[in-house]
Formats: structure tokens, C-alpha cells, sequence
């Protein structure tokens, strides 16, 4: 029995080299097997392309969640641009990703030279965590959305309650 933990009913859930993939759209987290967050290492990474006027109040509604878990790593992968207006605007998005986690000392940015679409960038995202990173677990986090202000709270506690119980299908 595989332990799957899912956000949303609407899940696509499967088993991909020995890693558990729960993938929800719009909030995905993807992990090993672990005994706490606590213990492992827990990644959190943006996806964004061409819409920073998103991307800025999406990142601030998150902000200070992630600059007070300055010990977990922060990437923000952008997809290459198919034109001009999206080479400004990507890089308005690093911009923004810079300045708004100023101090964090584990931010990372990975830039794809072409434009590799959503299902390219999500596969590749889950080789460089797992294989390239070396990460045991991270949250995708997509340019559109806004959280709570205990949202990395109250995920890192549903995920120490579900890591090992082969009984969890659905939180």
C-alpha cells in the first residue's frame, strides 16, 4: 500500500522511480518516503512564464511564510520565451522573485533557454528536485495563486501526520 496524500478531490496520482507524484493543480507536493519534514529536505518552487502582473501578488501573499524557512530552499524555474514581449516579462519575474525574497539565502533561479510548455516544465521540474537537488520532498507552486497566511504551516503538519500511514489515501 502506497501513502498518498492529496489536497483537492481531482488528484492525478502515480509511481515514478520510486517517487511518490501527487500532482492537484494548482498546488502539487511531491516527495519521497520520509519520517518528518523536520528531517528531510523540503523544497519549494515556483513555475512562471509570462505573466508577472500574477506572479508579484501571488509571491507576496507567500512571502513571509517562506522568508521565515530560510533553511528550506526556494527555485523559481522560468520557461523560455517565444518572443520578445516574453523575454521582458520573464525576466520581470526574476526581477520580481529577487527582490521579494531579498535575504533568503536559499533562493535559486533555473532559466530554460526555449520555451518548453506546461507538461515539459512540470517533468523537467520533477528531475531536477529529485535527481539534480537532491530534494526529499517539494510544493509546486504555480504564478496564479494567493495563500493564506498559514499555508506552508498548515501543509508541513498534514504532511508529518500522512508521510507513513499506508491508510491515508485523501487529506
Amino acid at each position: 500500500s502506497i501513502p498518498i496524500l492529496s489536497f483537492f478531490p481531482n488528484i492525478i496520482v502515480g509511481l515514478t522511480s520510486g517517487h511518490i507524484l501527487i500532482w492537484n493543480m494548482p498546488v502539487s507536493f511531491y516527495w519521497t518516503h520520509m519520517e518528518t519534514t523536520e528531517s528531510k529536505s523540503l523544497a519549494y518552487v515556483f513555475h512562471a512564464f509570462n505573466r508577472p502582473y500574477l506572479f508579484a501578488p501571488s509571491l507576496l501573499s507567500i512571502r513571509n511564510q517562506i522568508m521565515a524557512r530560510q533553511n528550506r530552499p526556494v527555485f523559481l524555474i522560468l520557461d523560455g520565451p517565444r518572443s520578445d514581449d516574453d523575454a521582458l516579462k520573464i525576466k520581470s519575474n526574476e526581477l520580481i522573485f529577487n527582490s521579494f525574497l531579498s535575504g533568503h539565502p536559499n533562493k535559486f533561479i533555473i532559466k530554460n533557454d526555449t520555451n518548453m510548455g506546461a507538461e515539459q516544465m512540470f517533468l523537467s521540474t520533477f528531475i531536477r528536485m529529485f535527481d539534480e537537488h537532491n530534494v526529499d520532498a517539494f510544493g509546486l507552486f504555480e504564478d496564479d495563486l494567493y495563500y493564506e497566511h498559514c499555508y506552508l504551516t498548515n501543509v508541513e503538519k498534514l504532511l508529518n501526520l500522512t508521510w507513513d500511514d499506508p491508510d491515508i489515501v485523501s487529506v
